[in-house]
This record gives C-alpha cells, sequence and structure tokens, in this order.
C-alpha cells in the first residue's frame, strides 16, 4: 500500500513539472512558464513555479520558440538570415508562426515585403522631399503673385488687375504650401508608428468585476530610429 501510495506522490510530480511552457530566448536561455497571452510586440507569462503569481512579459524580437506543454511549438525570430548575391545585404529574421499571418504587425509585414532600405527610412526621405517641394513651389507662387501685381502696376497703373493676380499667387502659394506640408506630415506619423514600440515588463491585475479588470505594470517604450528606450508605470483597464 506504502508502494503504490509512492509511486502515485511520484506520478503526480512528474506530471505537475511537465504540465509547463518552455520559452527559449535569442540568446539561447529558457524560461520555464505558463504563457498566457501572446500580442504583437510581447510574450506575456507566469512563472511555472508560481502560476498563480505576478504577470510577466518579454518582447517579442527576444523570443525564439516556444514549446508548450501540449508539445506544440511557435516559431518567432529564428536565425533565418539570407545573403542577396549582388550586395551582400543581410536581411531581417522575420518572426515565423506568430499566431499566423495575422498576428504580425504591420512593420513586420512591411520589411518582409521590402528588403532594400527599412520602410520608416523611406518615409522620412519622400516627407523631406514634399517639404522641399512645399517651400520652393510656395514661394515661387507667391513671388509671382507679387511680380505680377509691380508689372502691372508700372505699366499703365492697373492697380486693381495687380492686386487680383497678387492675390491668386498668395493664395495658390499658401494652398501650395499648407497641402504639401500635410503629406510630408502624414509620411513623418507613419514612420514614427512604425520606429515605436511599447512591451510590459511586468503587469499585476489589481481590481477585477465580472469581465472588466485594473492592470498595474511597468512599461518599456522605445523608439528604433533614435535607439533609445524609457521606462514608466502604466494603468491598463479593460472593459
Amino acid at each position: 500500500m506504502k508502494l503504490r501510495n509512492l509511486f502515485l506522490c511520484l506520478l503526480f510530480c512528474a506530471t505537475a513539472a511537465a504540465a509547463q511552457d518552455i520559452i527559449t530566448k535569442t540568446d539561447g536561455s529558457k524560461v520555464e512558464a505558463k504563457v498566457e497571452e501572446i500580442t504583437d510586440t510581447s510574450v506575456r507569462y507566469r512563472k511555472a513555479s508560481n502560476p498563480t503569481g505576478p504577470l510577466y512579459s518579454i518582447p517579442l524580437t527576444s523570443v525564439q520558440t516556444i514549446v508548450y506543454e501540449s508539445g506544440s511549438v511557435d516559431n518567432f525570430n529564428m536565425p533565418t538570415t539570407t545573403n542577396h548575391t549582388d550586395d551582400n545585404v543581410k536581411r531581417e529574421a522575420i518572426p515565423q508562426d506568430v499566431l499566423g499571418a495575422s498576428a504580425m504587425n504591420d512593420a513586420q509585414l512591411l520589411r518582409m515585403a521590402d528588403t532594400e532600405a527599412p520602410i520608416n527610412i523611406k518615409y522620412r526621405k519622400k516627407a523631406k522631399t514634399l517639404r522641399i517641394i512645399a517651400w520652393t513651389g510656395g514661394a515661387a507662387l507667391i513671388i509671382g503673385g507679387i511680380v505680377g501685381y509691380n508689372l502691372l502696376a508700372a505699366n499703365g497703373g492697373q492697380y486693381q488687375s495687380g492686386a487680383i493676380v497678387a492675390a491668386i499667387g498668395c493664395t495658390a502659394g499658401v494652398g501650395w504650401c499648407l497641402g504639401f506640408n500635410l503629406g510630408a506630415r502624414k509620411l513623418i506619423r507613419e514612420a514614427q508608428e512604425i520606429e515605436m514600440y511599447s512591451a510590459s515588463i511586468i503587469e499585476n491585475e489589481i481590481f477585477r468585476h465580472k469581465d472588466k479588470s485594473l492592470m498595474a505594470g511597468v512599461n518599456v517604450m522605445g523608439n528604433q530610429m533614435t535607439r533609445t528606450q524609457s521606462i514608466g508605470l502604466s494603468l491598463k483597464l479593460n472593459f
């Protein structure tokens, strides 16, 4: 009877030890965890040794594979870079099997489609070109209106006609400048959306009522363009 109890105890311990997910990071380290959620930017989990404890988070770019307790595997940042034969430019490792293609964010899909240059750099270059066109074209139209006014006023004193020409030129110049600057600003915003990322380091549920909850945690935010990062407290309300 004692031998049977000992066998059941060992079987229970072995089952409990196996009921966990293994997160392998890109640096080779492993985390024994219970994965709770995978988003476009992070993997949220609880420690296998404390399944009811706090919620931790790893940036998705730092995760290589997740082996679930069921035996299924998700691959993310696999070391599969390809060299171009012409210019020896390495492609970025694109996350694979991230809950299907729909789980990839816009920045990852754009990088997959365009390997010549980061799309945010192209957006910024186009925005710079639009601003140059905006100011040079607007200035040319305004100067043309003023020159037209002076010419009409000097030849026969056609001040009224000159004023109309000046008004048309100035209005067209301001509209031209404003329109192209708005286009440049839109491109800059799209570039910033690609460059900015946010991931939770740790999150704790501090309040829950039915399907509504309040989460408090610590987030890290960064900018890929300027290579800066900042850490701050966060509150998240789910309803």
